[in-house]
C-alpha cells in the first residue's frame, strides 16, 4: 500500500520537471540502498561458486558442484548451494559474466552493485521507452519504486536484470525502426535503414544469451521487420551471441545446454495455469512439461501473429502468456514484463498487482520447511498469488462493457499511439489514480 500511495502521489504532484527527476531517482537510489545487507537468495551462491571454478579452469557445465575433481575449492559457502548434483543450468552469456565477477573479486557485496547499478539503467531505458512513445517518462516510478523490483536485484542479488537490460534497448531500437528514427522528412517507410532493426536484434540475442526465454520474442520482431525477408535476416543476429558464448564453453563437446533440458523436464514450481488444469483434470500428461513447453511456444506464436499490426501490444501480450505458461514461475521473473508494463499503462495494472501479491511465494520456504516436503505449494496460497491480480482483470472487462468501450482494444484511451497519449501528464495520471480509488 505505500508503494501504491507513493507511485500514485508522485504522478499527480504538481512538481517542476527537476524536482519529479531528483524525487524519482532519489527514491529509486535509497530504496535499493535500503535492502542492500539483507540475505542474498540461495541462487548467489551458484553463481559464485560458478564463476570462481572457471578461474581455476573447470567447466560449470562439464561438474556439478558436487564433483569429486572440486572437492578442494569447497569453502563455507558451498554448502548454501542449490542442486548440487546438476552442473550448469544458466546460459553461457551470464556464465561469462559470474567469470568477470569472480576475476574481480567475487564478493557479494560485488555482485549486488552489479545487479542494482544493471536495475536503476533499467529505469533509465523504461523512461526512454516512454519518451519514445510520447509518454510522460516519470510513469517508470511504478517499475523503479516497485518493492519486488527492488528486493530481488540489490538485495536477494537474481541476475535477471542482466536479461532485462538488453531486452529493453532491443524494445527501444526495434521502436526507433519501425518508427522510422533517423530518415529525412521526405523518405518513405520502406526505405529506411534497417541498422537499427539488426542493432535490434543482436541486443534481443544478448539477451536470450543470458537466459534462453525471450526467444518466445522471435515472432514479435519477425512480425515488426515488415517483411519475410528482413525477418529471416533477424535469425543470425539473434543467435550471434548464444552461439558464440556456446562454442567458447566447448559446444557442441560440452553439453552446454543438457542441464536446462534436464531442468525442463521436471522441475515445477508456483504455475498458475498447468496446475490449475492439472487439478481439474486430476492428472498430467503423459510428456509432462515437455507437452507444455511446446504449447506456451505454440500460444506466444499465436499471440504474435493476432498481434502482427501492432508489435508494441503483442510484446507485452507474447511476454505475459510466456510467463504465466511456464512451468516455472520464480517470484522476480514477474520483472520480465513490468518494465514493458508501465510503457502499456493501464491495461498492465493487473501486472503490478501481481509484483505485489507475488511475494506470498516466498512463503513457500516457511511451508516447505513445516511440511519437510519440497515445494509443497497448498491451494490458498497460490489463491493468494494469482487471484488478486485476475479479480482486477474482471473488474477492468466488466466496467469497459458498462462503458461501451470495444473490448478488442487494450485501452481505448491508453494506447501509446493514441493521440491523448501525447500529453505526458494526462497519461500518467491515466494510469495512476487515487490508491483506494483503484480498488473500486
Amino acid at each position: 500500500m505505500a508503494y501504491w500511495l507513493a507511485a500514485s502521489s508522485f504522478a499527480r504532484a504538481n512538481l517542476s520537471a527537476r524536482q519529479r527527476r531528483r524525487i524519482f531517482w532519489s527514491g529509486a537510489v535509497v530504496l535499493r540502498l535500503a535492502v542492500a545487507t539483507v540475505e542474498p537468495g540461495d541462487d548467489l551462491w551458484r553463481y559464485r561458486w560458478e564463476g570462481m571454478i572457471q578461474l581455476h579452469g573447470f567447466n560449470p557445465y562439464a561438474l556439478s558442484p558436487d564433483a569429486p575433481p572440486l572437492a578442494s575449492l569447497r569453502d563455507a559457502d558451498w554448502s548454501k548451494i542449490n542442486h548440487r548434483n546438476f552442473a550448469a543450468i544458466y546460459p553461457p552469456f551470464a556464465q561469462g559474466c559470474f567469470a568477470a565477477l569472480a576475476w574481480l573479486g567475487n564478493s557479494v557485496w560485488l555482485y549486488k552493485a552489479l545487479f542494482a547499478l544493471t536495475d536503476l539503467a533499467i529505469c533509465a531505458v523504461a523512461r526512454k521507452l516512454l519518451v519514445q512513445v510520447r509518454i510522460n517518462p516519470d510513469r517508470a516510478v511504478w517499475y523503479a519504486w516497485n518493492p519486488l523490483a527492488v528486493y530481488a536485484f540489490a538485495g536477494a542479488a537474481h541476475f535477471d536484470g542482466l536479461m532485462i537490460l538488453p531486452l529493453l534497448g532491443a524494445v527501444w531500437m526495434l521502436g526507433r525502426f519501425v518508427d522510422g528514427q533517423g530518415r529525412s522528412s521526405g523518405e518513405s517507410a520502406s526505405a529506411r535503414s534497417p541498422a537499427a532493426l539488426w542493432t535490434s536484434a543482436l541486443l534481443l540475442g544478448v539477451a536470450i544469451g543470458v537466459k534462453f526465454i525471450p526467444v518466445v520474442l522471435l515472432p514479435v520482431w519477425g512480425f515488426a521487420a515488415g517483411s519475410w525477408r528482413r525477418a529471416l535476416g533477424l535469425i543470425p543476429f539473434a543467435g550471434l551471441p548464444l552461439a558464440l558464448s556456446a562454442v567458447a564453453y566447448g559446444f557442441p563437446g560440452v553439453p552446454v545446454f543438457a542441464t536446462l533440458q534436464r531442468f525442463g523436464r521436471v522441475f515445477r514450481v508456483n504455475d498458475p495455469v498447468w496446475s490449475t488444469l492439472e487439478s481439474i483434470a486430476g492428472a498430467s500428461p503423459s510428456g509432462g512439461n515437455t507437452v507444455y513447453g511446446c504449447l506456451t511456444a505454440s500460444a506466444c506464436l499465436l499471440v504474435a501473429f493476432w498481434f502482427r499490426r501492432d508489435w508494441r501490444r503483442g510484446l507485452l501480450w507474447v511476454w505475459g502468456a510466456a510467463l504465466l505458461l511456464s512451468p516455472v514461475v520464480h517470484a522476480w521473473y514477474v520483472l520480465w514484463v513490468l518494465p514493458i508494463g508501465v510503457w502499456r499503462g493501464s491495461p498492465a495494472k493487473a501486472w503490478f498487482v501481481l509484483s505485489i501479491s507475488m511475494f506470498g511465494y516466498f512463503l513457500l520456504w516457511e511451508v516447505n520447511h513445516e511440511s519437510g516436503r519440497p515445494w509443497e505449494e497448498p491451494l490458498w496460497l497460490r489463491l493468494s498469488i494469482y487471484l488478486p491480480p485476475l479479480v482486477v482483470v474482471l473488474v477492468s472487462i466488466t466496467r469497459r462493457r458498462r462503458s461501451g468501450a470495444p473490448m478488442n482494444r487494450i485501452s481505448s484511451r491508453l494506447s501509446p499511439l493514441h493521440p491523448t497519449a501525447k500529453d505526458g501528464n494526462k497519461a500518467s495520471e491515466a494510469f495512476s489514480p487515487p490508491a483506494f480509488h483503484f480498488f473500486r
